[in-house]
Protein backbone atom coordinates (compact mmCIF):
# COMPACT_ATOMS: atom_id res chain seq x y z
CA UNK A 1 0.00 0.00 0.00
CA UNK A 2 2.74 2.10 0.52
CA UNK A 3 3.85 1.83 -3.00
CA UNK A 4 2.49 5.00 -4.14
CA UNK A 5 3.39 6.99 -1.18
CA UNK A 6 6.84 5.80 -1.69
CA UNK A 7 6.65 6.96 -5.32
CA UNK A 8 5.14 10.32 -4.87
CA UNK A 9 7.57 11.42 -2.17
CA UNK A 10 10.49 10.20 -3.93
CA UNK A 11 9.70 11.68 -7.53
CA UNK A 12 8.51 15.09 -5.19
CA UNK A 13 12.47 15.29 -3.97
CA UNK A 14 13.83 14.84 -7.53
CA UNK A 15 12.07 16.70 -8.76
CA UNK A 16 13.06 19.71 -6.56
CA UNK A 17 16.47 19.17 -7.37
CA UNK A 18 15.97 20.30 -10.64
CA UNK A 19 15.36 23.64 -9.54
CA UNK A 20 13.02 26.78 -11.42
CA UNK A 21 12.69 26.62 -14.77
CA UNK A 22 12.48 30.05 -16.37
CA UNK A 23 9.78 28.98 -18.57
CA UNK A 24 8.01 28.51 -15.50
CA UNK A 25 4.54 30.07 -15.33
CA UNK A 26 5.09 32.09 -11.86
CA UNK A 27 8.67 33.00 -12.68
CA UNK A 28 7.11 36.10 -14.41
CA UNK A 29 5.65 37.49 -10.93
CA UNK A 30 8.64 38.74 -9.93
CA UNK A 31 9.98 40.74 -12.75
CA UNK A 32 7.50 43.75 -11.36
CA UNK A 33 7.97 43.57 -7.70
CA UNK A 34 8.07 47.29 -6.61
CA UNK A 35 10.85 47.92 -3.82
CA UNK A 36 8.94 50.01 -2.37
CA UNK A 37 5.12 49.24 -1.32
CA UNK A 38 2.72 51.90 -3.33
CA UNK A 39 -0.27 51.62 -0.81
CA UNK A 40 -0.13 53.69 2.35
CA UNK A 41 -1.80 51.41 4.97
CA UNK A 42 1.29 48.91 3.57
CA UNK A 43 4.22 51.25 3.90
CA UNK A 44 2.94 52.00 7.53
CA UNK A 45 2.90 48.83 8.05
CA UNK A 46 6.20 47.74 7.18
CA UNK A 47 7.47 51.17 8.48
CA UNK A 48 5.72 49.84 11.94
CA UNK A 49 7.35 46.42 11.45
CA UNK A 50 10.41 48.00 11.17
CA UNK A 51 10.50 50.40 14.07
CA UNK A 52 9.56 47.70 16.01
CA UNK A 53 12.36 45.74 15.18
CA UNK A 54 14.94 48.01 16.36
CA UNK A 55 13.74 48.02 20.09
CA UNK A 56 13.77 44.09 20.11
CA UNK A 57 17.19 43.94 21.20
CA UNK A 58 18.96 42.67 23.97
CA UNK A 59 16.68 41.32 26.72
CA UNK A 60 13.94 41.32 24.43
CA UNK A 61 15.57 39.86 21.63
CA UNK A 62 13.25 36.60 22.07
CA UNK A 63 10.47 38.94 20.93
CA UNK A 64 11.71 38.83 17.45
CA UNK A 65 10.65 35.33 16.07
CA UNK A 66 6.67 36.30 17.53
CA UNK A 67 7.26 40.22 15.71
CA UNK A 68 8.16 38.61 12.70
CA UNK A 69 5.53 36.14 13.04
CA UNK A 70 2.71 38.76 13.25
CA UNK A 71 3.97 40.79 10.88
CA UNK A 72 4.31 38.25 7.96
CA UNK A 73 0.69 37.14 9.19
CA UNK A 74 -0.79 40.17 8.62
CA UNK A 75 0.82 41.54 4.87
CA UNK A 76 0.40 37.90 3.41
CA UNK A 77 -2.70 36.19 4.83
CA UNK A 78 -5.13 36.67 2.11
CA UNK A 79 -8.32 36.41 3.85
CA UNK A 80 -9.63 38.22 7.12
CA UNK A 81 -10.51 35.73 9.69
CA UNK A 82 -14.69 35.79 10.47
CA UNK A 83 -16.86 34.27 12.93
CA UNK A 84 -20.31 34.08 12.23
CA UNK A 85 -20.29 35.90 9.13
CA UNK A 86 -18.75 39.02 10.52
CA UNK A 87 -15.23 40.02 10.33
CA UNK A 88 -12.75 39.65 13.55
CA UNK A 89 -9.63 41.13 12.41
CA UNK A 90 -8.98 44.55 9.87
CA UNK A 91 -9.17 44.81 6.35
CA UNK A 92 -6.09 43.09 4.98
CA UNK A 93 -3.59 45.60 3.63
CA UNK A 94 -3.19 45.57 -0.29
CA UNK A 95 0.54 44.72 0.13
CA UNK A 96 2.66 44.08 -2.31
CA UNK A 97 3.36 40.27 -1.24
CA UNK A 98 0.52 39.44 -0.64
CA UNK A 99 -0.55 40.39 -3.98
CA UNK A 100 2.44 37.78 -5.02
CA UNK A 101 0.75 35.41 -3.01
CA UNK A 102 -2.51 35.40 -4.75
CA UNK A 103 -1.12 35.93 -8.13
CA UNK A 104 0.96 32.39 -7.46
CA UNK A 105 -2.61 31.04 -6.57
CA UNK A 106 -4.34 32.03 -9.00
CA UNK A 107 -1.70 30.43 -11.54
CA UNK A 108 -1.78 27.34 -9.25
CA UNK A 109 -5.48 27.14 -9.28
CA UNK A 110 -5.21 27.52 -12.92
CA UNK A 111 -2.59 24.75 -14.10
CA UNK A 112 -3.98 22.04 -11.05
CA UNK A 113 -7.35 22.66 -10.16
CA UNK A 114 -8.71 21.34 -13.55
CA UNK A 115 -7.30 17.85 -12.00
CA UNK A 116 -9.60 17.41 -8.87
CA UNK A 117 -12.72 16.80 -11.38
CA UNK A 118 -10.33 13.30 -12.64
CA UNK A 119 -9.78 12.13 -8.91
CA UNK A 120 -12.48 9.75 -7.79
CA UNK A 121 -15.04 10.33 -10.83
CA UNK A 122 -16.03 7.66 -13.15
CA UNK A 123 -15.76 3.84 -13.06
CA UNK A 124 -13.37 1.33 -13.96
CA UNK A 125 -10.22 1.39 -15.70
CA UNK A 126 -11.22 4.95 -16.33
CA UNK A 127 -11.35 5.61 -12.33
CA UNK A 128 -7.90 4.05 -12.08
CA UNK A 129 -6.32 5.45 -14.53
CA UNK A 130 -7.71 9.39 -13.36
CA UNK A 131 -6.44 8.92 -10.01
CA UNK A 132 -2.76 7.65 -11.91
CA UNK A 133 -3.24 11.05 -13.69
CA UNK A 134 -2.99 13.13 -10.32
CA UNK A 135 -0.19 11.04 -8.44
CA UNK A 136 1.62 11.65 -11.01
CA UNK A 137 1.07 15.68 -11.12
CA UNK A 138 1.91 15.48 -6.99
CA UNK A 139 5.24 16.40 -7.67
CA UNK A 140 5.49 18.49 -9.69
CA UNK A 141 2.67 20.06 -7.22
CA UNK A 142 4.79 20.08 -4.59
CA UNK A 143 8.20 21.35 -6.61
CA UNK A 144 5.98 24.49 -7.10
CA UNK A 145 5.13 25.22 -4.21
CA UNK A 146 8.40 24.60 -2.30
CA UNK A 147 10.53 26.81 -4.79
CA UNK A 148 7.94 29.55 -4.91
CA UNK A 149 7.82 29.23 -1.28
CA UNK A 150 11.84 29.68 -0.70
CA UNK A 151 11.93 32.41 -3.19
CA UNK A 152 9.52 34.55 -1.58
CA UNK A 153 10.98 33.75 2.06
CA UNK A 154 14.27 35.44 0.19
CA UNK A 155 12.32 38.27 -1.36
CA UNK A 156 11.09 38.89 2.24
CA UNK A 157 14.63 38.81 3.61
CA UNK A 158 15.60 41.08 0.62
CA UNK A 159 12.42 43.21 1.61
CA UNK A 160 13.82 43.65 5.61
CA UNK A 161 17.27 43.72 5.65
CA UNK A 162 17.13 44.29 9.61
CA UNK A 163 15.88 40.90 10.02
CA UNK A 164 18.79 39.25 11.05
CA UNK A 165 20.29 37.02 8.65
CA UNK A 166 20.49 34.19 11.22
CA UNK A 167 19.26 30.43 10.99
CA UNK A 168 16.83 31.34 13.66
CA UNK A 169 15.13 34.41 12.23
CA UNK A 170 15.31 32.78 8.75
CA UNK A 171 13.30 29.60 9.94
CA UNK A 172 10.89 32.08 11.31
CA UNK A 173 10.32 33.60 7.90
CA UNK A 174 10.13 30.39 5.63
CA UNK A 175 7.67 29.21 8.43
CA UNK A 176 5.55 31.84 8.22
CA UNK A 177 5.66 32.21 4.53
CA UNK A 178 4.92 28.43 3.69
CA UNK A 179 2.03 28.37 6.33
CA UNK A 180 0.44 31.30 4.76
CA UNK A 181 0.89 29.76 0.81
CA UNK A 182 -0.57 26.51 2.58
CA UNK A 183 -3.83 28.78 3.74
CA UNK A 184 -3.80 30.84 0.29
CA UNK A 185 -3.66 27.50 -1.94
CA UNK A 186 -6.58 25.50 -0.38
CA UNK A 187 -8.67 23.59 -1.35
CA UNK A 188 -6.70 23.00 -4.50
CA UNK A 189 -3.54 22.20 -3.07
CA UNK A 190 -4.95 19.55 -0.32
CA UNK A 191 -7.27 18.14 -2.47
CA UNK A 192 -5.06 16.85 -4.98
CA UNK A 193 -3.59 14.44 -2.45
CA UNK A 194 -6.67 13.62 -1.15
CA UNK A 195 -8.09 12.73 -4.63
CA UNK A 196 -4.74 10.95 -4.80
CA UNK A 197 -4.78 8.69 -1.46
CA UNK A 198 -8.81 8.77 -1.33
CA UNK A 199 -8.70 4.64 -1.71
CA UNK A 200 -5.91 4.04 0.39
CA UNK A 201 -7.19 6.35 3.10
CA UNK A 202 -10.78 4.93 3.36
CA UNK A 203 -8.89 1.23 3.62
CA UNK A 204 -6.59 3.04 6.95
CA UNK A 205 -10.26 4.12 8.23
CA UNK A 206 -11.99 1.14 7.78
CA UNK A 207 -9.30 -0.73 9.70
CA UNK A 208 -9.22 1.53 11.95
CA UNK A 209 -12.55 1.07 12.66
CA UNK A 210 -12.48 -2.48 13.23
CA UNK A 211 -9.65 -2.69 15.90
CA UNK A 212 -9.84 0.79 18.01
CA UNK A 213 -11.14 -1.33 20.99
CA UNK A 214 -9.02 -4.06 20.83
CA UNK A 215 -6.23 -4.82 23.65
CA UNK A 216 -2.76 -3.65 23.21
CA UNK A 217 -1.84 -7.17 22.27
CA UNK A 218 -3.52 -7.11 18.86
CA UNK A 219 -0.98 -4.04 18.34
CA UNK A 220 2.13 -6.20 19.80
CA UNK A 221 3.02 -3.26 22.13
CA UNK A 222 5.48 -4.88 24.85
CA UNK A 223 3.81 -4.98 28.49
CA UNK A 224 6.31 -2.80 29.43
CA UNK A 225 5.14 0.12 27.54
CA UNK A 226 1.30 -0.95 28.41
CA UNK A 227 1.31 1.21 31.54
CA UNK A 228 -1.63 -0.33 32.80
CA UNK A 229 0.33 -2.78 35.39
CA UNK A 230 0.67 -6.02 32.90
CA UNK A 231 4.32 -5.28 32.99
CA UNK A 232 4.34 -6.70 36.93
CA UNK A 233 1.73 -9.85 36.06
CA UNK A 234 -1.18 -8.06 38.07
CA UNK A 235 -4.13 -9.69 37.88
CA UNK A 236 -6.06 -6.90 39.91
CA UNK A 237 -7.37 -5.20 36.53
CA UNK A 238 -8.76 -8.56 34.70
CA UNK A 239 -10.73 -6.57 32.69
CA UNK A 240 -9.49 -5.87 29.32
CA UNK A 241 -11.52 -2.60 28.59
CA UNK A 242 -10.12 -1.30 31.79
CA UNK A 243 -6.64 -1.76 31.23
CA UNK A 244 -7.25 0.01 27.72
CA UNK A 245 -8.91 3.17 29.65
CA UNK A 246 -5.68 3.07 31.79
CA UNK A 247 -3.27 3.05 28.73
CA UNK A 248 -5.21 5.70 27.12
CA UNK A 249 -5.09 7.72 29.98
CA UNK A 250 -1.39 7.78 30.08
CA UNK A 251 -0.91 8.81 26.52
CA UNK A 252 -3.63 11.16 26.14
CA UNK A 253 -1.39 13.75 25.89
CA UNK A 254 0.44 11.91 22.35
CA UNK A 255 -3.37 10.93 21.62
CA UNK A 256 -4.62 14.77 21.67
CA UNK A 257 -1.66 15.54 19.19
CA UNK A 258 -1.98 12.85 17.06
CA UNK A 259 -5.91 13.71 16.94
CA UNK A 260 -5.12 17.75 16.12
CA UNK A 261 -2.73 16.55 13.21
CA UNK A 262 -5.19 16.84 10.57
CA UNK A 263 -6.42 20.94 11.70
CA UNK A 264 -2.99 21.63 10.79
CA UNK A 265 -2.40 23.55 7.41
CA UNK A 266 1.42 23.95 7.37
CA UNK A 267 3.69 21.44 7.12
CA UNK A 268 6.07 22.24 9.13
CA UNK A 269 3.33 22.64 11.92
CA UNK A 270 2.42 19.34 11.24
CA UNK A 271 6.02 17.77 11.36
CA UNK A 272 6.46 19.74 14.82
CA UNK A 273 3.10 18.24 16.14
CA UNK A 274 4.39 14.60 15.35
CA UNK A 275 7.34 14.81 16.59
CA UNK A 276 5.52 16.18 19.79
CA UNK A 277 3.62 12.76 19.23
CA UNK A 278 6.67 10.80 19.81
CA UNK A 279 8.67 12.80 22.81
CA UNK A 280 4.88 12.78 24.64
CA UNK A 281 5.42 8.80 24.27
CA UNK A 282 8.89 8.99 25.89
CA UNK A 283 7.44 11.24 28.60
CA UNK A 284 4.43 9.07 29.06
CA UNK A 285 6.28 5.99 29.86
CA UNK A 286 9.32 8.09 31.98
CA UNK A 287 6.34 9.56 33.73
CA UNK A 288 4.18 6.10 34.93
CA UNK A 289 7.35 4.50 35.98
CA UNK A 290 9.23 7.00 38.06
CA UNK A 291 6.04 7.31 40.24
CA UNK A 292 7.00 3.28 40.76
CA UNK A 293 8.27 1.90 43.67
CA UNK A 294 11.98 1.61 42.64
CA UNK A 295 11.87 -2.42 43.27
CA UNK A 296 9.18 -2.19 41.01
CA UNK A 297 10.62 -0.47 38.05
CA UNK A 298 12.07 -1.76 35.01
CA UNK A 299 15.78 -1.42 34.26
CA UNK A 300 16.88 1.32 31.99
CA UNK A 301 17.83 -0.92 28.93
CA UNK A 302 14.09 -2.35 29.25
CA UNK A 303 12.79 1.12 29.52
CA UNK A 304 14.80 2.17 26.15
CA UNK A 305 11.61 2.78 23.19
CA UNK A 306 13.16 1.16 20.21
CA UNK A 307 12.33 2.02 17.03
CA UNK A 308 9.91 -0.76 16.63
CA UNK A 309 8.26 -0.75 20.20
CA UNK A 310 7.60 2.72 19.10
CA UNK A 311 5.96 2.10 15.74
CA UNK A 312 4.11 -0.33 17.78
CA UNK A 313 2.95 2.79 20.35
CA UNK A 314 2.11 4.61 17.21
CA UNK A 315 -0.50 2.49 15.53
CA UNK A 316 -2.05 2.42 18.85
CA UNK A 317 -2.21 5.90 19.50
CA UNK A 318 -3.12 6.41 15.79
CA UNK A 319 -6.08 4.09 16.48
CA UNK A 320 -6.75 5.48 19.34
CA UNK A 321 -7.35 9.19 17.49
CA UNK A 322 -10.17 9.17 14.61
CA UNK A 323 -9.62 12.45 13.78
CA UNK A 324 -6.24 11.34 12.74
CA UNK A 325 -7.66 7.69 10.58
CA UNK A 326 -9.59 10.16 8.33
CA UNK A 327 -6.93 10.95 5.99
CA UNK A 328 -3.65 8.88 6.97
CA UNK A 329 -2.14 8.42 3.51
CA UNK A 330 -3.00 12.18 2.72
CA UNK A 331 -1.16 13.32 5.91
CA UNK A 332 2.10 11.29 5.28
CA UNK A 333 2.30 11.96 1.45
CA UNK A 334 2.15 15.70 2.06
CA UNK A 335 4.77 15.71 4.95
CA UNK A 336 7.05 13.41 3.20
CA UNK A 337 6.77 15.46 -0.30
CA UNK A 338 7.34 19.26 1.28
CA UNK A 339 10.09 17.88 4.57
CA UNK A 340 13.26 20.44 4.30
CA UNK A 341 16.64 18.72 4.30
CA UNK A 342 17.05 19.62 7.36
CA UNK A 343 14.07 18.61 8.90
CA UNK A 344 14.48 15.42 7.53
CA UNK A 345 17.21 14.70 8.81
CA UNK A 346 16.50 15.61 12.72
CA UNK A 347 13.73 15.30 15.36
CA UNK A 348 10.43 15.69 12.24
CA UNK A 349 11.84 13.24 10.03
CA UNK A 350 12.30 10.39 12.30
CA UNK A 351 9.22 11.35 13.85
CA UNK A 352 7.48 10.83 10.15
CA UNK A 353 9.56 7.55 9.37
CA UNK A 354 8.16 6.50 12.25
CA UNK A 355 4.56 6.94 11.59
CA UNK A 356 4.87 5.83 8.28
CA UNK A 357 6.12 2.56 9.60
CA UNK A 358 3.45 2.66 12.45
CA UNK A 359 0.64 2.54 9.82
CA UNK A 360 2.29 -0.09 7.81
CA UNK A 361 2.44 -2.16 10.83
CA UNK A 362 -1.02 -1.20 11.42
CA UNK A 363 -2.17 -3.16 7.95
CA UNK A 364 0.22 -5.86 8.03
CA UNK A 365 -1.96 -6.44 11.51
CA UNK A 366 -4.70 -7.36 9.79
Amino acid sequence: MTTKLQFVVEQSARQLQLGVDASVQWTRLLEELPVQERDYLSRAADEQFEEQMKYLTGPREGERDAAIQRHLHGILVLTAPQRNGQTVAKTPVHHSLRHLLQAFANIFRGCYAGLLQYGGQGSGVRAGVSVDRVTCALPLVAADVTQFAAILAQVVMFKYPFVQPGEMQRKVVQKSVLAALFDALQPALHGLYVASFQREDALVEDVAELCRTNALEYFEVKPVFRLDGSWQQQDRLADGNERRLLTLRHYNAAIYHMSNLASERSPITKLERVALVCEEVDRAVKAYYKLQPVDSRPSPKELNITTEDLCALLSFILVSAPSSCLHVFTQLALLGSFISPSNANGREGFALAACTTAVQHLMQLR
